[in-house]
């Protein structure tokens, strides 16, 4: 008995985690893979997602309307393609403690404006002008890996990425040309967010945080370059904090206007 209790718990430690690894095409289609994946339920021509997922691009894409929120654990690849939100649409909506992971994509043309009402996977209808191309919301967790960000924008804070109350981590990544009021590329509210070996060019926030706005949390930046971004006068070309701290080591910075770090 005791040989049988020792062989099964030793299988349950060592049996792989189940996962979905979704190709898309033109009958299974990323929103529906992200319902899928969601759901652990078929959708559309997309088979049940089981455990953390992994969503592989095989072709570039440009949204025809808002994505479902990711509210499970997602992996997208995007295989060195592009989503584009056709300067209309924000890309994806990260919330209620999922995790989602993009690596080797590019997102483009993403706009949050308060005059679209979006309608999420749940039935769900609301407005937000924060996020051009992300948000991160309600414990949720993001993490961006080799990817880029360009020419996005949010009439509110975070002209690619807006986080409340969720861990940020981002490595080997590019922003580039990206605007928001607040927080030209990254807005980040009762955050954790982590930045290395990313690079933040040609950002532009109204008011504070050309690159990275932290507001109510904490920040970690190394080994990374800050270069032409723009926020009003002193406030922040590359970075603005309020009410919370930014540890940084290793980073450049050059022609940044409005300053470095306000409140560093």
């Amino acid at each position: 008995m005791r040989y049988i209790l020792l062989t099964l718990i030793l299988f349950l430690c060592l049996a792989p985690t189940l996962a979905t690894d979704y190709a898309l095409d033109e009958t299974c289609t990323l929103a529906d893979a992200i319902r899928a994946a969601n759901a652990d339920e078929a959708r559309g021509e997309c088979p049940a997602g089981d455990g953390a997922d992994t969503i592989t691009l095989s072709a570039d894409i440009t949204l025809e309307g808002e994505l479902p929120r990711v509210l499970s654990d997602i992996t997208i690849d995007g295989a060195d393609h592009t989503i584009s939100g056709d300067a209309q649409f924000r890309i994806f909506y990260v919330d209620m403690g999922g995790a989602l992971t993009l690596q080797n994509i590019h997102l483009t043309a993403g706009l949050a404006h308060n005059d679209v009402i979006f309608t999420f996977v749940d039935g769900v209808t609301g407005r937000s002008k924060s996020g051009g191309a992300i948000i991160a919301n309600r414990g949720s967790r993001l993490e961006l890996i080799n990817s880029r960000f360009t020419d996005n924008v949010a009439e509110a804070y975070g002209g690619v990425l807006d986080s409340w109350d969720s861990e940020i981590i981002i490595n080997d990544s590019e922003f580039s040309g990206n605007t928001a009021a607040d927080g030209g590329a990254i807005g980040s509210a009762f955050s954790a967010v982590t930045i290395s070996n990313s690079s933040f060019d040609g950002n532009a926030a109204e008011n504070g945080g050309g690159a990275l706005q932290v507001f109510n949390g904490t920040a970690h930046v190394t080994d990374s370059q800050f270069s032409g971004n723009s926020a009003a006068e002193d406030g922040g070309g590359a970075i603005t904090v309020f009410a919370g701290t930014v540890e940084q080591s290793g980073n450049t910075f050059s022609d940044n206007e409005g300053g470095d770090c306000a409140g560093c």
